[in-house]
This record gives C-alpha cells, sequence and structure tokens, in this order.
C-alpha cells in the first residue's frame, strides 16, 4: 500500500513540473508502435505529437508468420533496418492488435467477484475460450452492475500471445520485457501492451523522481517555517490585543450588556412570532369557513390584521361566519359592499383581527 501511494505521489509530482523542464531532466524518447491486423503489421514510430510510419509488412494466405519472426520482403527489409537504428534503452514498445484478431465475450458473474476481478478473468480463460491462460494476453471491462441481482456483467477480450510474439520478433535482440504484464483495452477495441527492453535506461526519470522529491521536502520545511513566523506574529497580536482589552474592561461590559438586550429583543420577536397562528393555518381555517359562493382575490396580513378582498353572493354574511370561528374577531368592512349587478354578487373588503395563539387554546378550552 504504501509502494502503490509514493509511486501515485511521485506521479502527480511530475505531472505538477512543466514539460519543458521535464525534457531537460528527462529527454525526449521514441516511441516503436507495431500494429497487428489481417492484413499484417504497421509500424511506426512516435516523439511527442510527432508520427514517422515506417512501413507495411503484409501477411498473405499461403504464408503465415513463423514464430521466429515474419517474413520480410519489400518494406520488411526497410523496416527492420529503420528499427535497428534505434536504442533500446531509450525506446518503448507498444504493439496493438486490431479487435478482428481477437476473440470478445460477454459474461456475467456474481457481483462480489468485482473485488478480485483481475484473478477471477485469469480463471474464465480456460472455461470461457479454447486458449490456455499462458497462451493469450487478455483484458476485461465492466459493461453492468445489477446490485438487486448481484450480478455483473463483463466483456471480456482475448488475443493469442503467439500474434504478439510474431511482432516482438522484429526486436527480438532488444530482450524486451512486459511492463503491465496484461493487455489494456483502448476506447476503438484495440487492445494494446507495452513492452521495454531490459536495458532501458531510467536513470532520468529517477533524477527527476528524486529532484521533485527534494523539492518536495524544502517546500515542506518552507511551510513549516512560514506557519512558525505566523504563529509568532499572530501571538504577538493577541498579546496586544489582550492588553487592549484589559484597558478597555468597561467597554467590554457595555458590549455585553448591550449583546444581553440584543438577545433579549431578539427572543421577544421570536416569543411574538410563535404567538401567532401560521399562516398556512389561517388559510386552512378561511378555506373551511368561507362558504362556496365566496371567492378571494387578495389576502394581505399585516401584523394582527388580516385584509380580505373578494366577491360574494352575500358579503353581509361573512362577518358572523368569521367571528364564529376561535382564530378570529373583530370583523368589520374596511370599505362599502360594492354590487354587481350582471353577475349578481358584491364585492368587498373585510378587516379581521387575528387571536393569539394562547387564546385560541383558552378559548377551545372552554
Amino acid at each position: 500500500m504504501i509502494v502503490k501511494f509514493l509511486r501515485w505521489w511521485l506521479n502527480e509530482l511530475t505531472l505538477l513540473v512543466p514539460e519543458s523542464l521535464r525534457l531537460v531532466v528527462r529527454p525526449r524518447r521514441p516511441l516503436l508502435r507495431i500494429e497487428l491486423t489481417n492484413e499484417g503489421m504497421h509500424v511506426y514510430t512516435q516523439l511527442n505529437d510527432k508520427v514517422n510510419e515506417f512501413g507495411h509488412i503484409s501477411k498473405t494466405e499461403e504464408t503465415e508468420y513463423p514464430h521466429e519472426g515474419p517474413m520480410l520482403s519489400g518494406d520488411g527489409h526497410y523496416i527492420q533496418h529503420r528499427i535497428s537504428r534505434l536504442d533500446p534503452a531509450h525506446t518503448q514498445v507498444t504493439i496493438a492488435v486490431s479487435p478482428d484478431l481477437g476473440l470478445s465475450k460477454e459474461l456475467e458473474l456474481p457481483l462480489p467477484t468485482e473485488e478480485n476481478l483481475e484473478q477471477v478473468m485469469s480463471f474464465q480463460v480456460e472455461r470461457e475460450t479454447p486458449f490456455r491462460r499462458d497462451d493469450v494476453y487478455f483484458d476485461y471491462q465492466v459493461l453492468d452492475r445489477d446490485k438487486q441481482r448481484q450480478r455483473i456483467k463483463i466483456l471480456f477480450h482475448v488475443i493469442p500471445r503467439h500474434l504478439v510474439q510474431e511482432a516482438l520478433a522484429l526486436v527480438r535482440n532488444w530482450d524486451v520485457r512486459s511492463v503491465q504484464g496484461k493487455a489494456r483495452t483502448r476506447i476503438n477495441g484495440w487492445l494494446e501492451l507495452h513492452f521495454l527492453s531490459r536495458r532501458y535506461n531510467q536513470h532520468g526519470a529517477i533524477r527527476l523522481q528524486l529532484g521533485l522529491v527534494t523539492l518536495n521536502i524544502l517546500l515542506v520545511v518552507m511551510v513549516v517555517a512560514i506557519s512558525f513566523i505566523r504563529q509568532g506574529r499572530d501571538l504577538y497580536s493577541l498579546q496586544s490585543e489582550f492588553e487592549e482589552v484589559q484597558s478597555g474592561a468597561a467597554k467590554s461590559i457595555e458590549l455585553r450588556d448591550r449583546i444581553s438586550r440584543i438577545e433579549s429583543e431578539m427572543q421577544s420577536l421570536v416569543e411574538l412570532k410563535l404567538s401567532r397562528p401560521a399562516m398556512v393555518v389561517m388559510l386552512e381555517e378561511l378555506s373551511v369557513l368561507l362558504p362556496d359562493t365566496t371567492w378571494l382575490y387578495q389576502l394581505e396580513a399585516k401584523g394582527d390584521e388580516v385584509n380580505l378582498q373578494g366577491i360574494s353572493d352575500s358579503a353581509s354574511s361573512l362577518v358572523s361566519i368569521l367571528e364564529s370561528s376561535h382564530m378570529f374577531h373583530n370583523t368589520r368592512f374596511a370599505a362599502s359592499v360594492t354590487q354587481d349587478r350582471q353577475k349578481g354578487s358584491e364585492q368587498f373588503r373585510l378587516t379581521v383581527d387575528i387571536e393569539r395563539k394562547k387564546s385560541i387554546e383558552h378559548k377551545l378550552e372552554e
């Protein structure tokens, strides 16, 4: 666990370094990419974003690649010559295999197997494919997780190992080794394997990482030192403030009294708010009291008063209706009732006072 953390930490530090500085410490290194398709091999080199195609080695139906290497003709000898000019100590190798040359299959497994999916899929090679485990490279992708059924759907990719060995025959003198140990599926479905020569020189990367570690230690020391300096300044500032507080004890007491008064006023406001029924309760009471022939088009609550404006078949009867409620009292018309002769209704404007909660509770007990 610690080794994985340190590796992740160093990689993250490396990404923080500008590309120009990374190239100074760690020189640019080419990538030899060999793509395998049904037609043959395509060989490229890549240096940063610049791609240089070496050529193509065809594969015919009559001539299969021997395990010791492809039949070289035409571009093949030229490609071999170009590869021989590369330095194994500074060149990475990637073998990319077309999806057509591999085997893909969807599998459904128990969901708990995801905790150790790498080992589980290794066992599935001989169960789900005609190959032996040692004869293939494989990769997998999680397609779906069904937590209700406790199942997981996997897309399983397998490529014969001999295809990769045929491509590696182009660099047979490099004594390469696998970097990852398994294939990696790209977005386009190609499977990639990465190799390095045993002579591959990683001193540049090591120097960069050691430099980053040293820089990081210096930064930590600086952060700690700055922290102590700030603490000293804060302590001095606190001492000055404490002296000011001591000299102004009277102001502190006065401020405390003001805070107490403000808290008392705030408590009074809260109690006043709680003493009135909630708006939703008043609306519910009005919806129950008012007859179906009455419509409100404006309701305004101000303090302990509620102003109602609306239309009713009998506006005068609303006074007694509202007075019958335990929540309202002192119902009165705020304006004259207006007759609407066409509709046969009356427009009214009423004002009622809201009872306090305690008064409502007392009336209900009575």
